[in-house]
């Protein structure tokens, strides 16, 4: 959760089903989860969403999955030269 920002742009899933952008309001690190907020007509709307909700739309804010992928062994033919091709 610390790969957030205030302000940040993200997709988020209303009640109603519908997905769009909002931005970061704030977040709670110690209960896991962010307030966002967005535009609706000339209101502005507010939620908060579990980091689990924000990370199933988001899954490039997972930091965890990248690492992975540094952590995992390359195959035998990672190191081909691909100018060849």
């Amino acid at each position: 959760m610390e790969h957030i920002c205030v302000g940040e742009k993200v997709t988020i899933c209303r009640t109603d089903g519908r997905v769009h952008t909002a931005i970061v309001d704030s977040k709670n690190v110690e209960e896991l989860y962010v307030i966002v907020t967005w535009k609706e007509g000339a209101k502005i709307m507010g939620k908060e969403i579990p980091w689990s909700s924000v990370l199933a739309l988001n899954p490039h804010l997972d930091r965890t999955n990248q690492l992975k992928c540094f952590d995992s062994k390359q195959p035998d033919d990672a190191n081909l030269n691909l100018s060849e091709n």
